[in-house]
């Protein structure tokens, strides 16, 4: 008797066509094969040469469960972004908490390198910055990490605190002139600032009906 391919249907008479879970290792035996089929990677190996052989193929079959699993593994947080990259504050005025923009996957984990100066922390969470500055501090360079448990990505900002508020000395927007179609939601058009910190905006004149000026992250966006 010839053993069937491996894949074929066919019967071969007097031999089993159902068997029980077995365990990646086991030692099984189908009727008239007198030598044990040891079940190894995904295949049988007969002990002995045997011209009376019948394929048997388990797959990574344990207690009844297919030994392949598939999970769904983070991302890495990526293209991490501050909201302003180099803010100057005054000393003894509650800084806007200073936001990041992440297109990668969630954080879970934030740190910052140097410690940020008196007055300010870093949520260890979402990277946030906030609090009142206590004292004059230059500007320095602190390097933000932001990471989860598949890894992790950084950005850089800039900070400043002076003695006292100043006003600031430029503002601009990424696109400074825009043609837009009635019915169609727009692309928030971002502002650019520097100087000091911005808490206010105001627009004249008024926008086109249907447009507006909403606060946010105390910067302008125009709807």
């Amino acid at each position: 008797m010839v053993a069937p391919a491996v894949g074929d249907r066919s019967r071969v008479p007097g031999a089993q066509t159902h068997f029980p879970q077995f365990r990646r290792g086991s030692v099984i035996y189908a009727n008239h094969i007198k030598r044990p089929a040891v079940v190894r990677n995904g295949e049988t190996a007969l002990a002995g040469n045997s011209a009376h052989a019948l394929a048997i193929i388990l797959t990574g079959c344990s207690n009844g469960g297919s030994g392949s699993s598939t999970t769904n593994a983070p991302a890495p947080p990526a293209g991490l972004v501050e909201r302003d990259e180099s803010p100057i504050y005054a000393v003894g005025v509650p800084v806007v908490p200073e936001t990041v923009s992440n297109s990668g996957g969630a954080i879970s984990q934030c740190a910052v390198s140097p410690p940020l100066p008196p007055g300010l922390s870093l949520d260890p969470q979402n990277c946030t910055i906030s609090g009142t500055p206590t004292g004059v501090s230059h500007a320095s360079v602190y390097t933000v990490t932001g990471s989860n448990a598949a890894g992790s990505t950084t950005t850089r900002i800039e900070i400043e605190v002076k003695d006292a508020p100043i006003a600031p000395d430029g503002l601009d927007y990424l696109d400074r002139s825009v043609i837009y179609l009635t019915n169609a939601p727009i692309t928030p058009n971002m502002p650019i600032s520097t100087g000091g910190e911005i808490t206010q905006y105001s627009v004249s004149p008024a926008l086109t009906r249907g447009r507006e000026v909403r606060l946010r992250f105390s910067r302008p966006i125009i709807l």
